[in-house]
């Protein structure tokens, strides 16, 4: 799975963007053919708290989650 991964407001570390690649890595079993698939995740920093969001397009539906802490 190729992950792309965008800072609105915040820089995005390595450490970040590892831990990102490491819990989005563990969906490849679910998948017919992670080689094709893109991840796009936003982090945004909010006001009141950080927020992410991840959205995976796949053939006949779309998986989208938002996390804020």
């Amino acid at each position: 799975m190729e992950i792309i991964i965008r800072g609105e407001k915040i820089t995005v570390t390595q450490a970040m963007k590892d831990y990102i690649e490491e819990k989005l890595s563990k969906l490849d079993k679910y998948l017919d053919d992670p080689s094709n698939v893109k991840a796009k995740v936003i982090v945004k920093a909010d006001k009141d708290s950080p927020r992410v969001e991840v959205t995976i397009p796949l053939r006949a539906y779309i998986l989208r989650s938002e996390e804020k802490k």
